[in-house]
């Protein structure tokens, strides 16, 4: 693994917090028309989605 502790100071253009912008870092995403997930056994599976299965794509990852 690459050593990066010497980046800001090599390159200090790119570390630069008033140049560097990243959008919606300053702020929670907007949750209008947003519903609550219950991630439990039961209320997953009443979310399906609609697209052909391959059964063999978790076995060729």
């Amino acid at each position: 693994m690459e050593d990066l502790s010497e980046f800001a100071e090599s390159h200090p253009d790119f570390c630069d917090p008033k140049a560097v912008r990243v959008p919606g870092h300053d702020r929670a995403p907007a949750i209008d028309g947003g519903r609550p997930f219950e991630l439990s056994a039961e209320s997953l599976s009443t979310y399906r989605v609609e697209a052909a299965k391959d059964p063999s794509t978790l076995p060729n990852m």
